[in-house]
Formats: structure tokens, sequence, C-alpha cells
């Protein structure tokens, strides 16, 4: 009998298996198509309001009327901030920190329309300049689409979150031509974790999303950089160095990005009005320097390629980082991952160049600092490391840099840590109430009341009972402390055995209660959470504690037990497990 239940359990665990592979790679066909439409409408909105093919904005826009560069981001701008304001869900921007919190925390779920929607506008807003990048909205788009199939179809949860893993993936491998960093964002900063089921069907998924967009002609490379390498060891201290000063720039780009939002929420103008202003500022900054303008795409080529010299370098990190901030402060939708490339890049590159105008032995290939640089500040902004490394060289096509890519990366995080430790999307998700740097189990015990655990059959006495009756009832009910309230339900304190039975052997009978009542040193609020209760209750020796309703407030509305308590954070440590190997 045990051995026809193990035959039908491994039968049923084939036939999920094969259906998830199945599954994966529709939702790569699926996501990568939409990944390639939302390019496809980027470069039809650059058009439209720019003129330039993608690819050749900047030197494209060098060659337009002034006043078309200064206002084609205004007009830009104020049609996004109507689409958003009556299409996009909650009329705000979505990005990869909303697909962390479906994941992660269950209680925002993805939405097809919120995905969509979000895309369109992101795409408008990029085409018409602003200053921002596709990454973040690629993520959402497939993330969304992915969990739109994985409800419609009634997948269980581990298996929807996996699907959205896949949908990442496969978005980030047809846009970016880079399947192994697709892998590893949904792994690294999405999933945040590493199950093999998952692996697996998120690895198909990005490989059918890079099929598909070679089928249509995607070959997304920013510069092919195979013929050059690190000629001198001394040079490991100098992308060290890079490392440094890239974690501090992305450090100052996540803190203007906060500044600028937290800033403008402030303005009192209607907020579909307000993309308008940012595209003034962007079309202004653009008339001087038009490499700011959308993507930056051609102005990372040329960067990396050494077409710039150092002035020009280091007014491009000024103007970007500013352009930036101000379209996200402003409500331009898009992502963070393309402006932080073009920091870095701009940033390595005038490293390179100012340590050559120093000694030119110092440096033996200049386009070398700029891919470092790169991969130092993108990494510090999205939080992912590992991933930024491989996209980097995917992106490249060079995998001969690896070492002072990663010396740049490292040291860049060792920054930040010290420094300013949140990426930007746990940054958006901190100030949301979501701690990613918390473990999940703790997580869940947030999300959870003391309330749901109460207890409602504790002995409550009145002030007014004598000290025999006391004693009578504790003995009767083989308890030691009885609670002591009022007629109206008001806590007074609690009473224990002990003294009660001493206080009656020393013949004090007429002894009122309330000189034996003490407050309790512990008392929980019907509002506090299961992990604010353990810490409470982490020096606590004793069975139960009171639940009031209210903090100042001191009607009782119950006890909770210790125990109680203990076994809820067990059942949460169980569930994050099993949330992590990818089960239900």
């Amino acid at each position: 009998m045990n051995e026809n239940h193990q035959a039908i359990s491994d039968s049923q665990s084939v036939r999920s298996s094969v259906m998830l592979v199945a599954l994966a790679v529709g939702v790569g066909a699926a996501s990568g198509y939409a990944a390639l439409s939302l390019l496809w409408l980027i470069g039809l909105a650059q058009e439209t309001f720019l003129g330039p093919a993608r690819g050749h904005l900047y030197s494209g826009a060098a060659r337009l009327d002034t006043l078309r560069v200064l206002f084609a981001p205004v007009v830009g701008g104020l049609l996004v901030g109507l689409l958003v304001h009556f299409v996009v869900s909650e009329r705000r921007n979505h990005g990869p920190e909303d697909v962390m919190q479906a994941v992660r925390e269950d209680n925002a779920p993805l939405t097809l329309r919120a995905g969509l929607s979000s895309a369109l506008a992101s795409a408008l807003a990029i085409g018409c300049g602003a200053s921002l990048g596709r990454y973040g909205p690629t993520v959402h788009l497939g993330a969304s689409i992915a969990s739109w199939l994985g409800q419609r179809l009634k997948r269980v949860r581990a298996e929807r979150h996996i699907l959205i893993g896949c949908g990442v993936a496969a978005a980030i491998s047809a846009s970016f031509n880079a399947p192994l960093a697709g892998v590893l964002f949904a792994h690294e900063v999405v999933l945040a974790a590493f199950a093999r089921r998952g692996f697996v069907a998120i690895t198909i998924a990005s490989v059918t999303g890079q099929v598909l967009a070679r089928s249509y002609g995607g070959q997304f490379t920013l510069a092919s950089l195979s013929e050059y390498h690190i000629g001198y060891n001394h040079e490991y201290l100098q992308f060290a160095l890079l490392g440094v000063c890239g974690g501090l720039l992305a450090i100052t780009f996540i803190k203007g990005m906060s500044l600028s939002v937290h800033v403008v929420a402030q303005v009192r103008l209607p907020a579909w009005c307000k993309p308008a202003i940012a595209g003034l500022a962007v079309g202004a900054v653009a008339t001087r320097y038009p490499q700011i303008l959308g993507l930056g795409d051609e102005a990372i080529h040329d960067a990396i390629g050494q077409l710039f010299p150092l002035p020009l370098l280091l007014a491009l990190v000024a103007a970007k980082l500013a352009a930036a901030c101000l379209c996200r402060g402003f409500g331009f939708p898009g992502g963070v991952f393309g402006p932080a490339l073009f920091l870095g890049v701009m940033l390595g590159s005038a490293l390179g160049q100012s340590l050559q105008l120093i000694n030119p032995a110092l440096v033996s290939s200049l386009p070398i600092y700029a891919v470092a640089g790169m991969g130092a500040v993108a990494s510090c902004v999205i939080g992912a490391p590992i991933t930024t490394i491989l996209i980097v060289f995917e992106l490249t096509g060079s995998y001969a840099l690896t070492s002072a890519v990663m010396i740049a990366v490292v040291c860049a995080h060792l920054t930040t840590s010290r420094v300013y430790p949140p990426s930007w999307f746990n940054l958006q998700l901190l100030q949301r109430g979501v701690d990613l740097y918390l473990g999940r189990a703790v997580r869940i015990m947030q999300r959870r009341q003391v309330e749901e655990l109460i207890r409602t059959d504790q002995l409550v006495v009145s002030p007014q009972t004598n000290l025999a009756q006391v004693r009578e009832t504790l003995l009767r009910l083989d308890v030691n402390q009885a609670l002591v309230c009022d007629d109206n339900g008001t806590l007074r304190g609690q009473i224990n055995l002990t003294d009660v039975v001493r206080t009656l052997d020393s013949h004090a009978v007429d002894v009122p209660l309330s000189e034996l009542t003490v407050m309790p040193s512990i008392i929980l609020a019907h509002d506090d959470n299961l992990d604010s209760a353990m810490k409470k209750l982490r020096y606590f020796n004793g069975v139960s504690v009171p639940m009031v309703h209210g903090v100042d407030g001191r009607r009782l509305l119950g006890v909770i037990n210790q125990s109680t308590i203990i076994g809820a954070y067990g059942d949460a440590v169980a569930q994050a497990h099993d949330e992590e190997h990818g089960r239900d």
C-alpha cells in the first residue's frame, strides 16, 4: 500500500514538473514578446518626439532645432502625467520593488493592468527624453504578465512565484540579450532563494526570451571589449578606488532621487502636470548636453570608446544626476538601472583619464575603467552585485575583464554598506514599511497581531474581594496569580498566591486587596504585532501576560500565553522555510 502511494506521489511530482517547464516556456515567450514590444514603443515615441532612430539619439538631437529639444520633453511630460493620472494603477510608477514585495510579502499582488499601463507610460516618458531607463519597467512588465498567467491557470502559490521569476528572467534576457543575468536577477533579487525546481524553470524561460529576441534580430550590446586587457598589477588598487568612488556616487544618486520625491510631494500642484516641469528642466539641460536624453545608450557606447574629453565626462555626471533625480521626483515613470549605467561609465572614464593625465603608465586600457565604473554604480543602485557583474559582461561581450569589475563592485558595496546600505529598491520598500533586511520569519510575525492569540479564560477578581476568598479561588483552580479589574473592566494589576498566603498567615485578614496588587511588568496592547511581543517577552519569567486595549488604556481584553507566541514563531519559521524551498 505504501509503495502504491509513493508511486502515485512520484507520478504527480513528475507531471507537476513537466507542467511547470511547459508554463516556463509559455511565460518566457509572453514576457519576451512584451519586452520587445516595450523596446518598439520606446523607439516609436522617440522618433515621434525627437526624430532620430533609437541608438543615435544624442547625435541626432544635436542637429535638431533647439526649441524641439527644449519642448519635446515638456509635451511628453504632460501626456505622461495625464496617462498616469487616468490610466496607470494607483497613479504612480511601478517597478522591481513592487515585484519584490509581491513575492516576499503576498500583500500587494501584481496586476496585468498595472504592468501594461505602467510600461506604456514608461515608454512614452523615455521616448520623449526623460532621463530614466527601461530595466525597471521591463522587469515589472514581465513579472505582471507571469503573475496574471499563474492566477488565471490557478497555480499554487509556490509555482506562481516561480513563474514570476520566469517572467522577470525572460524579460531581461529578451531586452538586454543577457540570459545569465536574467536568471541570477530573478533568484538574487526577486525570489531571494535558489530553489532547484525554480532554477530549472527560470533558466528555460530566460533562454526562451533570448531565442525569441534573436529571432527578431535583437542583439543588444553596448560595446565589444574583447581586445582589451589589464596590463599592470597596480591597476587593481585603482579599480578598488573606482569602486569606492562608484559607491559614493550611487549613494548620492539614491539619496538625490529620494530627496527629490520628498520635496516635490510637498509642491501643491496637480500631479498630472508635474512631469512637464521636469521635462522643461531636462529639455533645457539637453540643449547643452543632449547625451542625457532618454536611455543614453549611444552616449554610454561613446564614453566606453573614449570619445568624450574629461571636462565633458564630469559635466555629464552632474547633468545626468540632476536630470534623473528631477525626472523621478516629478513623477516621470521609468527605471534607475539605465541612469546608473550612464553615471558609472562617465565616472569610470573620468577617473581613468585623470590617472592617465597624472602618468600614462598608470593605465593600460581606458575602456576597462568605464566598464568597471558601470558595474560599481549600477550594482549598488539595484542591490544586485552578482547580477550586475554578469549583465555588464553580457552587454560588453567580454569575460576577460572579470577581475576589474569584481574588484570595483566589491569595493563599492563595502563602501555603501558602511555609509548607506539600502539599494533604491530596498529603500522604496522600507518607505512602505517592508524591511527585506529582516528574516522572512520576522516579517511574518510582524504582519500578525497579538489579538489573534488572545485567551479570555483568565482569572479576574474585583478589588473589593477579601483575601480569604482570593486564596480559596487560587487554590481551587490551581493557579498562582489572578488579575485585578474594577467594575469597568480596567486593569488594576495582578495578585500572587504567595503574597496572599503570607499575609493571611500573619493574621492580617483585614488588609485590602489593593495593598497586595502590583501592576505587571509587561503588558501587551491589542495592536502589538507578534514580533514586538516576542521582544517584550524576551526576559519574561512566567506563563501569561495581560493584553489591554490601546497603549494608554487599561481595559483588559484577555491574556497571551508565552508558549503560544513561541509556537507562532515556530510556525513562521516553518512557513519561511517552505517558501524558500518552493513549497506551499
